[in-house]
């Protein structure tokens, strides 16, 4: 009795070992991104602060040649223009390096917890079939377990997904649109000509912020696929996708319809393609989507083709709750890199 209790208590604690890192993973890939965005914000803004530090200096250089010619408030403002312009280059450079560091480590972490990972669901996997063979015996065939937990779990876990999307797609932007009016006012006090510029990127924040909230919307809207089948259910939501994300190019293509198949299946195997065509599609730079359904005797086979104008880097890790799905499923989900700019996943789902 006491070592099956212990037994339990370890299957227990493997169990939440691999549910935290399944979270961690997917935690620590958003954060990736976000990093990934913001070093591409901060070198952009490097690189015109850069041309702008080039064009302060010429001047100053121009001024300290024919000081006798300028009033004195002329050249105290472009000895402080330069002063300014180098103080923010500099602290830029520092965010980058600051951020760069910041996502070596969150990929070495990654690179544990994958370590970690595996090797608890080898030890899970073992526990449980020694459960299973006990259970055969001390249960009988008509007897099983009321599958309280993972009825439990479930909600909890769309739960912290929702939360996720929302923190995703919402909460960080948000916060960038509150640092970004702090920046306009104070350059309508201190510099007023750059104000424009600083007020187009904050519209193409706003913008940006609305579409997560549409994205966001369009993923916990109902499904059709009862009514209409996979097909054209997948095919309206990737249409509306496109509305709301970067995607100038997309098609989806299979049979219409799909009576022969159980309900539940369809209903699961679209919010498999669901998911990982969003996952696709805010992914930095894919502007083209093709999935391609169709049916063997035994499976069920979706390509999925991203590609951009120019080369894609890796996809980061997909949603826990996404790869649970594909584990209970039996199904399986391979990337290929078909070039630098275009990449494919496959998605095979058993039918049986």
């Amino acid at each position: 009795m006491a070592e099956r209790q212990e037994t339990g208590t370890f299957t227990e604690q493997l169990r939440a070992t691999v549910e935290r890192c399944r979270a961690e993973l997917g935690e620590t890939g958003r954060s990736l991104e976000e990093i990934e965005l913001l070093l591409a914000q901060t070198a952009t803004e490097v690189e015109r602060l850069s041309q702008r530090e080039i064009q302060l200096s010429a001047r100053l250089r121009e001024v300290e040649t024919n000081l006798e010619a300028y009033p004195r408030s002329e050249i105290r403002d472009a000895y402080r223009a330069v002063h300014e312009a180098t103080l923010r280059l500099f602290m830029l450079r520092n965010q980058m390096e600051q951020l760069e560091e910041r996502r070596r480590s969150l990929s070495l972490y990654q690179e544990r917890l994958r370590e970690l990972l595996s090797l608890a669901e080898n030890q899970l996997a073992a526990a449980s079939d020694r459960t299973s063979e006990r259970r055969t015996r001390l249960l009988s065939p008509s007897h099983e377990p009321f599958p309280t937990e993972d009825l439990l779990s479930l909600p909890e876990r769309e739960r912290a997904s929702v939360r996720r999307m929302l923190e995703h797609e919402l909460a960080q932007l948000l916060s960038a649109l509150v640092l970004e009016i702090e920046i306009c006012l104070q350059l309508e006090r201190q510099r007023p000509e750059e104000l424009h510029v600083e007020l187009l990127r904050l519209r193409q924040m706003a913008s940006e912020a609305v579409h997560g909230l549409r994205r966001t919307l369009l993923e916990l809207a109902p499904s059709q696929v009862e009514e209409i089948g996979l097909v054209t259910t997948l095919r309206r939501y990737v249409r509306e996708l496109a509305r709301v994300s970067r995607l100038e190019r997309f098609e989806v293509s299979g049979p219409d319809r799909d009576d022969t198949l159980p309900p539940a299946f369809t209903q699961l195997a679209y919010r498999l393609l669901q998911a990982t065509c969003a996952h696709l599609a805010r992914h930095a730079g894919v502007t083209e989507l093709l999935v391609d359904i169709h049916y063997e005797p035994a499976q069920l086979i979706a390509r999925m083709e991203a590609a951009g104008p120019a080369p894609l880097d890796p996809l980061p890790p997909f949603d826990p709750l996404l790869t649970e799905r594909l584990e209970r499923l039996g199904a399986s989900l391979a990337s290929e890199q078909l070039a630098s700019e275009r990449l494919r996943l496959t998605l095979l789902i058993p039918l049986t």
